[in-house]
């Protein structure tokens, strides 16, 4: 096996960094699938602890330089963290606007990088989200949310089958 390989099965957990507002952010759980990996590209499918997190399967698209991994998540659904939970977009604007969305609202990208550990069989890093304006597509309109930047950090260790 290639030492700086991401192909594979990999289980890891990412949290926030402190914020401002009330309550902390819980630890999520995930498993990432790396099913494609060209050279030093790759290409999978990310899930995360359902009862903790977002339960829709979001896609990685990234690369491998020497070490370091950088990678994009994205996933088909917009949640927000409120009231000690993670909440459906749609379930937000309801409660929020009195209003129906018309369509999905996919979450805005997440941008990941991370190290390898000396045995290749760990992955250690950050993760970011840039502040973003969400469009809310509502009654033939488009409406707009404001999401302020967050990040955290992640760590995912390689499953061995």
């Amino acid at each position: 096996m290639d030492l700086w390989t991401v192909g594979g099965r990999w289980a890891g957990t990412y949290t926030y960094d402190p914020m401002p507002g009330p309550g902390d952010f819980p630890t999520i759980g995930f498993v990432l699938e790396v099913a494609t990996e060209l050279v030093s590209r790759f290409r999978g499918n990310v899930q995360d602890d359902p009862t903790a997190g977002m339960p829709e399967v979001g896609t990685v698209e990234g690369y491998i330089s020497g070490g370091r991994v950088e990678f994009i998540k994205r996933m088909p659904v917009l949640y927000l963290f409120e009231d000690g939970r993670v909440r459906h977009i749609a379930e937000c604007v309801r409660g929020w606007w009195g209003l129906e969305l018309d369509g999905p609202v996919p979450a805005p990208p997440i941008f990941y990088e991370g190290t390898f550990a000396t045995d290749g069989q760990e992955l250690v890093g950050r993760w970011w989200l840039d502040k973003v304006t969400v469009p809310i597509p509502s009654g033939g309109q488009r409406y707009a949310l404001d999401l302020g930047a967050a990040s955290g950090r992640w760590a995912a260790r390689r499953v061995v089958e």
